[in-house]
């Protein structure tokens, strides 16, 4: 269980920041406007 002991606290900051920053990127870079474009496969 992550966050319970303070050696396992640690791994959940990191775990939060990675997920906030991939986030951040997928928002900033437009993948998810390329992803509309492209047409749907039927």
């Amino acid at each position: 269980m992550l966050g319970v002991s303070p050696d396992t606290r640690v791994a959940l900051y990191v775990g939060v920041a990675w997920i906030a920053l991939l986030s951040v990127a997928y928002r900033l870079c437009g993948v998810h406007d390329r992803m509309a474009a492209l047409p749907a496969a039927a």
